[in-house]
């Protein structure tokens, strides 16, 4: 019955929304329009509702958010059934607003449901945000891999200013010891330890992980960071020289690095956390978050392992999100694009600089820290480059006619593997 008011309800709700003086009224392009009815018309099939407004920012970034994006939000909760038992992890609430102020923290444009809370502030935004974001709680811990240098050691100096406590974990032991031997002198007592593993060695990373428990009891934290830039796979195209070359073996190091390596860290991270009761503090097992990169989204010809490895992160953060938000474990990605860190030689930033090209680290550890505390995002790949920010939204092209089957190959999984996750 509401499926069907809904249905019919669509065509008026456009044409009133477009005229002068409704929300749409300023998207005069038919590109801008055509993706406001497509984002209407598959609102019923959308499983994130977050990803409203990644396509109005992507799409028709004129439209209004004041009145466009919750607009939406509120037909699709309305008008589907399932769509409340989709929202995890608010699963347990049966009140939409209290659903679309958990739920859509950071989201914009909430004034036309009457829904204001003053913690509320663009998710998608391009300046510094001027709201209180989530921290750390005092106490809890952060296992970080790739913590020596880079986005890690900016990550774990960030969560020990705020209280937290941090694993140092990295495959260069030495540059690990010695920072984490830094944060505890400055804090004046133990803060961080630190673990030789290379994300590749699950014996070593299994050794990390325990010795992390073993030492603060639990992780309520695990960034899966540690990773490295493109290294040829295969030699440079050149027909004339190819045959006089046997056939070469791939050099499939970065994939084991950027992806294997990363699974290893979620799969002990996951386990870990099934381990472990909720946090009396944030009410959360444990929280998983990745590192991936925009060329996770985007391909690009110089690096196919690279794209390759970070499109795996992103599709596997996807699908672990969903089957763990019924059981107070969320998984996130950050994926930016090229910060001026050490992952590559820095001969290949100087064009970049040139050029105003390179992501604002900091603006980077502000993505993970709206992931901290109590926030309920999951499944969120919140993706950076330059000054821009934005939840990169998952294809959702075809979906109709594939979510029917989709759905069911994960039932039929579930029975054939004994697990009983519905």
């Amino acid at each position: 019955m509401i499926a069907s008011f809904i249905l019919t309800a669509i065509p008026a709700f456009i044409a009133h929304n477009f005229e002068d003086g409704g929300p749409f009224a300023n998207v005069r392009s038919t590109r801008g329009r055509i993706a406001i009815h497509f984002a209407l018309k598959f609102s019923r099939g959308l499983r994130n509702p977050l990803n409203m407004s990644s396509v109005l920012s992507l799409s028709c970034p004129n439209a209004s958010y004041t009145s466009a994006t919750t607009t939406l939000f509120a037909l699709a909760l309305i008008g589907n059934k399932d769509y409340r038992a989709q929202i995890r992890p608010s699963i347990s609430t049966s009140d939409d607003r209290a659903l679309l102020e958990e739920y859509f923290e950071g989201a914009v444009g909430l004034a036309k449901l009457r829904v204001n809370p003053p913690h509320l502030t663009p998710l998608f935004r391009h300046t510094t945000p001027s709201y209180n974001m989530p921290e750390i709680y005092p106490g809890e811990v952060a296992y970080i891999t790739g913590a020596a240098s880079g986005i890690g050691k900016a990550l774990a100096l960030r969560l020990v200013g705020q209280g937290g406590r941090v694993v140092i974990a990295d495959v260069n032991g030495e540059a690990g010891a010695k920072f984490a031997t830094e944060l505890n002198e400055k804090a004046g007592s133990v803060v961080s330890i630190s673990v030789k593993a290379d994300t590749t060695v699950w014996e070593e990373q299994l050794a990390g992980f325990q010795l992390a428990v073993e030492t603060f009891k639990r992780i309520d934290y695990v960034f899966a960071n540690a990773g490295v830039a493109e290294r040829p796979w295969l030699p440079p195209f050149d027909p004339a020289a190819a045959a006089s070359r046997p056939l070469t073996k791939p050099n499939l190091s970065t994939a084991d690095i950027n992806l294997t390596g990363q699974l290893y860290t979620a799969a002990l991270a996951l386990q870990t956390f099934e381990r472990q009761e909720p946090s009396e503090q944030s009410g959360f097992r444990g929280k998983l978050i990745m590192t991936a990169s925009v060329f996770g989204f985007f391909p690009t010809r110089a690096m196919p392992m690279y794209a390759a490895s970070k499109a795996g992160i992103v599709h596997f953060m996807r699908s672990a999100a969903e089957y763990y938000a019924d059981k107070n474990i969320t998984v996130n990605a950050i994926a930016p694009n090229l910060i001026d860190t050490g992952i590559a030689p820095d001969v290949l930033f100087v064009p970049f600089r040139e050029q105003n090209l390179l992501s604002d680290i900091q603006l980077v550890l502000d993505q993970f820290q709206k992931l901290l505390g109590n926030s309920t995002l999951n499944g969120q790949a919140l993706s950076i480059s330059q000054a821009n920010v934005w939840a990169h939204p998952p294809d959702t092209y075809k979906l109709a006619e594939n979510l029917p089957a989709c759905d069911l190959i994960s039932v039929e999984i579930f029975k054939l593997f004994g697990d009983k996750t519905k």
